[in-house]
């Protein structure tokens, strides 16, 4: 998901990671929107009524449809190559847990991946994550699919910036810095509530314990490596100037 105006681009993880960072996203369309505004106020009256123009708040309607744009990340790199990347993961049974709960037991109907790939509404969670373990990366639903492999084009990690769920409120004033610095749109200094029910921490938490868990890291191993290296703070940022904003 990306952003031009503003020269930001989401990579988005679905699931727990999409649903906790929300407000920012419409955060970013807001400011992508008043950048938009004050640059054709600029055009049309001149830059004395653009500042005016640019406070107007949009219109939630057409946020997603005037001022995100899909980019893959080829389209990126030829597009915006100096556009600001940044992504959120989350721990890999804990993105199993959460898809058990909205796949297996919710009440929608077994989606199409799930219901051509051997899966089925009846299945116990060691059932589910047994087969998620032994599904293809390459050809499975993004809801299982590797971190690594979303966020990734060319053997590149493409965001600049990735923070994790288990640290997003210790790791939240890096990214506040960077859009500050890169877009001058500040997102605050708390970080958004993580969107992880008790159902899924409890699912994740009897994984460990699972006749699939060994498997299951297997699967996801390059997602654990891309945990630690977020953890450790050593994901590549373009810049590291120190930015200062006021709390």
């Amino acid at each position: 998901m990306t952003f031009p105006d503003i020269k930001v681009a989401y990579a988005r993880v679905p699931g727990c990671p999409a649903r906790t960072l929300s407000k920012l996203i419409d955060r970013l369309s807001s400011s992508a929107l008043a950048c938009k505004s004050g640059m054709a106020a600029s055009r049309s009256r001149g830059t004395s009524s653009a500042g005016n123009s640019s406070q107007r708040k949009p219109d939630p309607a057409l946020v997603w449809h005037r001022d995100a744009d899909l980019y893959t990340a080829r389209d990126l790199q030829r597009k915006l190559p100096d556009a600001f990347v940044f992504a959120l993961i989350q721990n890999p049974f804990e993105r199993v847990a959460d898809s058990f709960v909205s796949v297996i037991e919710s009440e929608a109907p077994l989606p199409t991946f799930f219901a051509d790939n051997g899966f089925s509404k009846d299945m116990s969670l060691d059932q589910f994550a047994a087969r998620v373990a032994t599904t293809s990366d390459m050809s499975c639903d993004n809801q299982l699919r590797t971190q690594t492999s979303i966020l990734k084009h060319e053997g590149r990690i493409v965001p600049d910036l990735i923070l994790s769920m288990d640290r997003l409120h210790l790791q939240w004033s890096r990214l506040r810095g960077q859009l500050w610095e890169r877009s001058n749109v500040d997102i605050g200094p708390k970080a958004p509530a993580i969107s992880t029910s008790a159902r899924v921490q409890e699912l994740a938490q009897a994984l460990t314990k699972s006749p699939a868990a060994r498997e299951l890291r297997r699967r996801f191993a390059r997602d654990y490596v891309l945990l630690d290296t977020s953890w450790n703070g050593a994901t590549p940022v373009r810049s590291a100037s120190p930015i200062r904003i006021s709390a």
